[in-house]
């Protein structure tokens, strides 16, 4: 019994190294992974886009894994749960599915992006969801 529970500890330390190992060596302008929550990303997301063209986050998101599109109507101003800075032309609206090997391997950020008529980023607004709750 000693050696069984011996071996499901050394074979959850070789996956987490491997997970860190992974982690690390991938070359990705930002890792979801290392975002404990919707806000954290939000956060992120502001600092580093927020004013800039539309072009360099979608690129960067690209890379990371998220799959986005722009959303074909507009969504009624009552029903935006962000203040944004200005009018926004159109709304991109994306998602990100964790990795297996992540720590949190159920994890899906679902993400919209407004962009004004300049193609600048004017707001940004993120959830977070488990995959076992999603229908």
């Amino acid at each position: 019994m000693k050696k069984f529970f011996k071996g499901i500890f050394s074979a959850l330390l070789v996956t987490f190294i491997i997970v860190l190992m992974m982690n690390s060596f991938e070359s990705k302008p930002f890792k979801f992974e290392n975002f404990k929550t919707a806000e954290k990303v939000k956060s992120y997301l502001d600092e580093h886009y927020l004013g800039k063209g539309i072009n360099v986050i979608l690129e960067d998101l690209s890379k990371v894994g998220a799959e986005c599109m722009v959303r074909p109507e507009k969504i009624p101003k009552h029903q935006i749960s962000i203040n944004l800075d200005g009018e926004y032309d159109r709304v991109y609206v994306c998602d990100y599915r964790n990795n297996f090997i992540s720590f949190d391997p159920f994890g899906v950020y679902y993400f919209s992006l407004y962009v004004d008529d300049s193609d600048k980023l004017i707001g940004i607004f993120v959830k977070k969801k488990s995959k076992l709750e999603i229908p």
